[in-house]
């Protein structure tokens, strides 16, 4: 199967980063509502293999789409991240599997946040996809380092 990756490095620690995430559902739509507008968790027990979410895009992109997503793995141990779009989202634009990998890799006070995206199909007009995935996660997670580093919220390591 196909992969692109890319990265970020972030100003805050990964420990951080990562108990923010554990929030996802209730901060994101809260610090980025233009692009998400809710989350909510729909099957499994949140935060374990097997939990779904539907995630409501917001007014920035088209209207009423949305991505059903489930996890497939997660290892707080290493801060990674495995799952997979069952509906809609990229599934609505030619792939016929989007999987994406994250991985938050500490460097001291900072991190780095590492994504892979396993795919198949999505052929015609892949690389703009690809491109414009990359740039509202990494949209996202600037917005997330913003939030961390200015809301004084206390996420503990």
């Amino acid at each position: 199967m196909p992969t692109f990756e890319f990265e970020e490095e972030l100003k805050v620690s990964a420990g951080r980063l990562w108990a923010a995430l554990e929030d996802f559902n209730k901060l994101v739509p809260v610090i980025y509502p233009s692009y998400i507008s809710s989350v909510d968790h729909i099957a499994g027990t949140e935060g374990q293999a097997g939990a779904v979410r539907l995630i409501k895009f917001g007014p920035a992109l088209p209207k009423d789409s949305y991505v059903k997503e489930k996890v497939l793995s997660i290892y707080p141990a290493t801060w990674t991240i495995n799952t997979a779009e069952i509906e809609g989202g990229h599934l609505t634009q030619g792939f016929r599997k989007w999987w994406p990998t994250m991985t938050l890799i500490p460097k001291g006070d900072r991190v780095t946040s590492r994504w892979t995206v396993s795919y198949e199909g999505g052929e015609d007009g892949a690389d703009v996809i690809m491109d414009q995935t990359k740039d509202d996660i990494l949209r996202l997670y600037k917005k997330l380092e913003e939030h961390l580093l200015t809301s004084g919220e206390n996420y503990d390591e």
